[in-house]
């Protein structure tokens, strides 16, 4: 592996959790209204979820670390690394009202796992959980799973909804993230093979 990825790594998720701290700190007292959303202000909310949401990050990433010989891990580090960073340079020049149902305070240890309430620009769990199923897919013998992998992805996205966890154009951004970033790290890999 090569150091300076994993020193990237490392800087990008303390920085991301530091951005997720910091502006949950600085907008404790952000008293404006939630923005409004076609997708969010339509479904029913289901609070008890939550944890499933969380949760759905560690198969992908299992099935990963159970296939780490055939993954390109400076890849992957770089890959992670920059969706981190590029997570905590959203959080910390944007800030965009809380959803209504968010109740984390500023200084509740869930920031450092969730994200806290002003986490937006775009999600984490989408991001990193299409980026492990994107190299599950192409890294691994799973590609035959594809369809099923797309369907977790789907299900995420859904339970990011249904949980109030993010906005909807923050999930719009995670899929372009996520894939962009994959396919150019990546280059052997092509657009056509995420579909066929």
């Amino acid at each position: 592996m090569d150091k300076k990825k994993i020193i990237f790594f490392v800087i990008s998720i303390i920085f991301s959790l530091f951005s997720n701290y910091y502006v949950n700190y600085r907008e404790r007292n952000n008293k404006l209204e939630q923005l409004k959303d076609p997708i969010i202000d339509n479904l029913p909310y289901f609070k008890n979820l939550d944890y499933l949401y969380d949760l759905l990050s560690f198969p992908p990433l299992i099935l990963l670390l159970i296939n780490y010989d055939k993954i390109p891990i400076n890849n992957l580090l770089l890959n992670v690394g920059l969706i981190y960073l590029l997570r905590g340079i959203c959080v910390l020049t944007t800030s965009i009202p809380k959803l209504k149902t968010c109740d984390i305070k500023y200084n509740d240890k869930k920031i450092f796992f969730s994200g806290g309430c002003y986490d937006k620009i775009f999600s984490g769990h989408v991001a990193f959980i299409i980026t492990f199923v994107l190299y599950n897919i192409y890294y691994t013998n799973q590609a035959k799973y594809k369809i099923l992998y797309y369907f977790y992805i789907l299900l995420t996205t859904i339970l990011s909804f249904l949980t109030e966890s993010h906005y909807s154009i923050d999930v719009i951004i995670s899929w372009i993230i996520s894939f962009s970033i994959f396919l150019s790290i990546n280059k052997e890999k092509s657009i056509n093979q995420l579909f066929i």
